[in-house]
């Protein structure tokens, strides 16, 4: 992750504090790391046999839960290998970490968290299981306790606690800037039912509002059941749109299914939570998301190491390790501080340009993609800076 302005890893700790202090970027991806500086790493190992890495003065506890199964299983091994990639690369002498199983119960992950904090972790990763995550987003005190970096997207915190991954509704909302900078006015937006509707609701009617355009109609579905329901509402009140913005998750292809059904060559706009790029039915759709490029020599030494491609946790996890070293290493442990970590100018990692609000959010500079065949076409670049 690149934090200052170094060529090579060797002058990142003057380059953080100039960062930290007055928010110094770089405007290319080769700057994140020189991988001629960076020694090669060992192999992979189990969650549970690598319960510590490092010996730098600031403890970091990283929530996980060791015995999960299928995806969080996953889950939890791409934010392992991430921190790990990250320790090798930049922190293995500014920052212990110790990685703590964690229960997805709420209240448990809670208590994991707290009880790290009062052993001296001077600040926590994860969880990232909803209810571990909502659990350890509820932590209340800002500069009274050790910031936090929910690794869930739909975990809202406050007061020191960040979310980290990239959420639905900013996703969209930078797709939406983009096509109506470009002439879009009208349009439609179909979403689930639950109560992050109205934030994306607001998100997408702003982002058009900005440039001269309107969202037309909105629907929510309860389920796949009542896709096409939804998808008969919006198009009954403009069946001609500039645009179709959907936020399903997994139900994404069998939303756009619907829209195509109604009109196929509508423009399609889908949350980063889409699911499978290489699915057939999302084939074409546009979507906003985290800057492929800036990984660049991390993401293939990421690929070298552990056998597979660098999964947004992975990189989410990686980032946030390289700002905690970069931050000990040039002003130690005191700067883990909101003034240090909310730096308004924002950072460069792996997954482009990002900065941490005080509300918890994360922002950051998307490009707009095309899917095509699985993979992404870049359409129009993400912003260079912040404004």
């Amino acid at each position: 992750m690149r934090l200052g302005c170094p060529r090579a890893a060797g002058r990142f700790l003057a380059a953080v504090l100039m960062l930290a202090v007055a928010g110094c970027q770089s405007d290319k991806a080769a700057d994140v790391l020189d991988p001629a500086a960076i020694a090669p790493a060992g192999q992979n190992a189990s969650l549970s046999s690598t319960a510590s890495i490092g010996t730098g003065p600031a403890k970091v506890a990283v929530l996980l839960p060791f015995s999960a199964s299928g995806a969080d299983a996953a889950s939890a091994r791409d934010i392992h290998d991430g921190v790990a990639l990250a320790m090798d690369d930049l922190g293995k002498d500014r920052l212990t970490i110790n990685f703590i199983d964690t229960p997805a119960d709420s209240e448990k992950a809670r208590m994991s968290a707290l009880k790290a904090m009062a052993d001296g972790a001077a600040a926590v990763i994860g969880p990232f299981q909803p209810g571990a995550a909502a659990g350890v987003a509820a932590i209340r005190g800002g500069q009274q306790h050790a910031p936090i970096f929910l690794m869930n997207d739909a975990a809202r915190g406050q007061g020191g606690v960040y979310t980290v991954p990239l959420d639905a509704g900013s996703s969209l909302a930078t797709a939406v800037d983009a096509l109506a900078r470009k002439g879009s006015r009208n349009f439609l937006l179909v979403l689930p039912e639950g109560k992050s509707a109205p934030t994306i609701e607001r998100a997408v009617d702003f982002a058009a509002a900005n440039h001269g355009g309107r969202l037309v109609a909105k629907a929510r579905f309860t389920g796949q059941a009542s896709v096409q329901a939804a998808v008969d509402t919006v198009f009954a009140v403009m069946a001609t749109p500039d645009a179709v913005v959907v936020d399903a998750g997994d139900l994404s292809p069998a939303v756009v299914d619907a829209v195509r059904a109604k009109r196929r060559d509508v423009p399609i706009v889908v949350a980063s939570n889409y699911g499978d790029a290489a699915n057939p039915s999302l084939e074409g759709v546009l979507v906003a998301d985290i800057d492929r490029r800036e990984m660049g020599a991390v993401s293939g030494r990421y690929q070298a190491r552990f056998g597979r491609p660098m999964a947004p946790l992975a990189a989410y996890a990686y980032d946030v390790v390289a700002l905690l070293a970069g931050v000990e290493g040039a002003i130690g442990v005191k700067g883990f501080v909101p003034p240090i970590i909310e730096n308004g100018q924002g950072y460069r990692g792996t997954t482009g340009l990002f900065r941490f609000r005080a509300d918890g959010s994360a922002q950051r500079l998307l490009p707009l993609y095309r899917l095509k065949k699985g993979q992404f076409v870049q359409v129009a670049p993400a912003a260079a800076k912040f404004q």
